[in-house]
């Protein structure tokens, strides 16, 4: 038990504590890399990489008005990691990178084996095709290893990886005029994911998966995540990617990209849903121009943009007969169907930059969200009432930059 009268996080729409949280994060990291030139047309790329972690992680919730402790972590961790690849230009129009990854985790003391190839073929000298495919592996979430029983003991003490497969096609098209153009398709299939053990006083296991473990999107109190899990858990991504670009030409630059895509998952009841992420669609926009004002001094102005669909909820039941202890209210039969407002986001840059001969000094002034747009950071839906409290990303902010470079 804890002092409840110390700083927690509230719900809003109950004004009481119910959670609080000691979340402590250190990282190591040492990477040591070697290209060797094999041939005229070829060479090996090495990277080995050793990752030192430290994690503390004890959370306490309310149950009755009483705080329990659901999770105590404090143990160190070490992640080595190892590749190799070899690039082979075959012909002028033809090459392929082919390697190997391979990690070892010691929070579950797993080594995996990680293929991948990709290969690009120039069909003329401004247009190319491109394919790839590589098995991934990620280590399990350090809160997943945290939650521990009455007894001391850990709930989740060997979770795997999570494990996928990647596959992309693209075709790009460079004209003689400086600008480029590539589309993209692409398709991924993960599995071992964590998920809930179903637990019949507590629907949301049915429908928890990692891939959408997320603090800032699943903010209720009943959405905290299960503390019993187990591997088994699937999802997938696939859409279209597509670029235009500008290389600088004349002091004027430009890039353009936009994604349409589904990203969908498979819990502990085996339908397949969307995630929290699956906006289906993200659009980004860089505009700029640099004017020389004289011999060292270039004046910069550019527009950044983002479009992106909403993120996803699990929505609330409108037919109060159908509330029940298990789904406190909740349509978990249509988990994350619904969709909160789309993002966007614009910003306005204007710069000064001064080349001296052992110097160089920058100004400029950032305005953040130029046009005060209230895009949604969150919404937390109270069934009872049926009233959402909706909190909002930060409104226009400016920001002036100093800089010298040495």
């Amino acid at each position: 038990l804890i002092d409840p009268s110390a700083g927690h996080l509230r719900r809003n729409n109950q004004n009481k504590d119910f959670y609080k949280s000691d979340f402590q994060r250190r990282n190591g990291e040492l990477v040591q890399s070697l290209k060797l030139k094999l041939d005229k047309g070829s060479h090996l790329k090495g990277v080995t990489r050793v990752k030192y972690q430290q994690a503390i992680q004890r959370e306490w919730f309310t149950k009755d008005s009483i705080y329990q402790q659901t999770s105590d972590l404090d143990k160190d961790f070490i992640t080595w990691q190892s590749s190799f690849s070899i690039y082979k230009k075959w012909t002028n129009s033809f090459a392929t990178t082919m390697g190997v990854s391979s990690q070892f985790f010691t929070g579950n003391k797993n080594f995996t084996i990680e293929p991948r190839i990709s290969a690009s073929y120039d069909l003329t000298k401004n247009h190319s095709l491109n394919i790839g495919y590589g098995y991934h592996t990620q280590q399990p979430d350090l809160v997943f290893l945290s939650f521990h029983k009455p007894d001391g003991s850990l709930y989740n003490p060997d979770l795997d990886f999570v494990r996928s497969h990647h596959g992309v096609l693209g075709y790009q098209w460079i004209t003689d005029l400086g600008w480029r153009m590539k589309v993209e398709a692409y398709y991924q299939y993960i599995s071992n994911v964590p998920i809930a053990k179903i637990d019949p006083t507590n629907d949301y296991t049915l429908v928890f998966s990692g891939l959408n473990a997320d603090s800032f999107s699943n903010r209720d109190n009943f959405f905290r995540t299960p503390k019993q899990l187990k591997d088994g858990g699937s999802g997938r991504n696939y859409g279209l990617e597509f670029t235009l670009e500008k290389f600088l030409q004349d002091g004027f630059y430009f890039l353009g990209t936009s994604s349409f895509f589904k990203s969908e998952y498979q819990a502990a009841d085996n339908k397949w849903r969307n995630t929290i992420f699956s906006g289906n669609n993200v659009t980004n926009l860089l505009v700029g121009k640099e004017v020389e004002m004289f011999t060292n001094g270039r004046l910069t102005i550019d527009f950044k943009g983002v479009y992106a669909g909403g993120l996803r909820k699990i929505p609330v039941l409108r037919d109060k007969k159908l509330f029940t202890p298990a789904n406190d209210g909740y349509d978990f039969d249509n988990a994350y169907s619904y969709q909160i407002d789309d993002y966007y986001r614009f910003d306005l840059r204007v710069g000064f930059k001064l080349n001296m001969e052992t110097v160089s000094q920058e100004w400029a002034i950032d305005i953040r969200n130029v046009l005060d747009r209230q895009n949604i950071f969150s919404i937390e839906t109270d069934p009872q009432t049926q009233q959402d409290d909706v909190a909002y990303q930060q409104g226009i902010f400016p920001v002036g930059i100093y800089r010298i470079y040495f």
